[in-house]
Parts: C-alpha cells; sequence; structure tokens
C-alpha cells in the first residue's frame, strides 16, 4: 500500500513544484490527477483512475490502473480518443467492471485482473448511466435511461434538436444484466441474415438482454404558489 500512495503522489505532484518557480498555466493544467480507488473485496489488489492532458485533442483521457498486491500500479485500459471510468470489482476479486465511451456512448466492460481484453457486454442506444454488482457476481443491476419517443426522433429529424421546457423530461431506470463469465464474444461466430421475406439474422452470438426491474411515470401538476409555474412528481413502481 505504501508503494500504492507513493506513486499517486508522484503522479500528482509532478516535477513543477521541486524547481522553485510558479508552475505555468500549462504545467498545471498538465498535472495528473488520481480519482475513483477501490479496493479489490480480499484487500489484495487496488484499482483508481488516472486523468491525463490530451493537448493535441483538446481533451481530458481518463484510463483505469491497478496495483496487484502491493506492486507498482501499472495501466490498465488504454481508450484512445475516449474514457474508462467507474471501475468495480466483482464479488469474488476476478474481474474489474467499468464503464467505456468506446464507441460514442458509454457501456458496459469486464476484464479479468488476471490480464486480458476488454469485453463489452451492453450496446444500448442510450448507453449506460451507472452499475453495481450484484452479490451474486451473476448478474448487474444497471441504471438506464429509456428509450427517446419515436415523435421526438422524428421531429429532431425534421426541425433539428431542442426541448419544451417542462414539458420533456428523460427518465432513468433500473435494470438487471445476466453475467456469464463464460461467454463467448459474439465476433466468434459468424451473424448471417436470412434470405427469406422476414430478413431474420441467424446464428448469431447476442449479448444478454437487459431486464427492466422498475417503471417510472412523470406528471406535472400546477403550483400552488403560482399558476405558472410547474412542478413535477414521479411515481416509481418496482415491476418485480
Amino acid at each position: 500500500m505504501k508503494n500504492i500512495i507513493t506513486t499517486m503522489l508522484s503522479l500528482i505532484v509532478g516535477v513543477v513544484f521541486a524547481q522553485q518557480r510558479p508552475p505555468t498555466f500549462e504545467e498545471v493544467i498538465s498535472l495528473r490527477s488520481v480519482n475513483s480507488v477501490i479496493m479489490s473485496p480480499d484487500g489484495k489488489n487496488v484499482a483508481f483512475t488516472i486523468t491525463t492532458a490530451d493537448w493535441n485533442d483538446n481533451r481530458f483521457d481518463t484510463e483505469i490502473w491497478l496495483s496487484k498486491d502491493g506492486k507498482k500500479p501499472f495501466q490498465l485500459t488504454n481508450t484512445t480518443k475516449n474514457n474508462s471510468t467507474n471501475a468495480a470489482f466483482s464479488p469474488d476479486g476476478q474481474w474489474i467492471a467499468f464503464l467505456s465511451d468506446r464507441d460514442d456512448k458509454s457501456q458496459l466492460y469486464v476484464m479479468r485482473v488476471d490480464g486480458g481484453e476488454a469485453h463489452v457486454i451492453t450496446k444500448e442506444d442510450e448507453g449506460i448511466s451507472g452499475f453495481e454488482w450484484h452479490p451474486s457476481g451473476a448478474k448487474f443491476v444497471i441504471l438506464k435511461q429509456e428509450k427517446d419517443d419515436k415523435s421526438k426522433k422524428d421531429r429532431e429529424k425534421k426541425y433539428g434538436g431542442y426541448e419544451i421546457d417542462d414539458k420533456e423530461f428523460a427518465l432513468s431506470h433500473l435494470w438487471t444484466l445476466e453475467f456469464k463469465a463464460d461467454m463467448p464474444d459474439p465476433s466468434e461466430m459468424p451473424c448471417h441474415e436470412t434470405t427469406d421475406s422476414l430478413k431474420i439474422k441467424a446464428g448469431c452470438i447476442e449479448l444478454p438482454k437487459l431486464v427492466r426491474l422498475t417503471e417510472a411515470s412523470l406528471q406535472l401538476q400546477p403550483s400552488p404558489l403560482h399558476p405558472m409555474v410547474s412542478r413535477s412528481s414521479s411515481i416509481t413502481n418496482p415491476i418485480r
């Protein structure tokens, strides 16, 4: 643990403070920051994120680092042009799950602590807002925004994106997702489209489907303080 703390401090402080001069604006922006430190269930491994400045693309890059058994941390993810965040150890400590926007939208990925490639286990159009491991380690509880109404998509396609104040709200719901450690990657098998009139894909390896856990409704009512001011009330009911 001492080695981890020493490495993290050196990443944050840098060399500019040893030069007996005020750091420049560029040096301050370029300082690395450490966040979201988590420990594995057995206390042997520590994961955290490091954010660095990418001056070439005018952005900040956040990646996940890992220290195993108190040894020197190493970079676990390398997401070019995007970020990897929200790392979480599985209950048995064998897996790390995290969110990454490698394909524009934030999706859930898993990677073995012992090494290997990260595997995406969701491909949701709205992306994933957050997640937690189920205590069993056999599934996730996921927070995801509901799909946009078709009329809104048609309107944006025709007129461009805009919102109507106090009329449009995007609700988020809880979902569950089964996790299979031995599930093959969908790219390992060809996915063909049938030649009949139904044009159904066949022979595909599909990712597990999200199962909706909660249902919500949103109602707008006039405020008793002012008839022109609206307030919102949300009622959430567990489906099961």
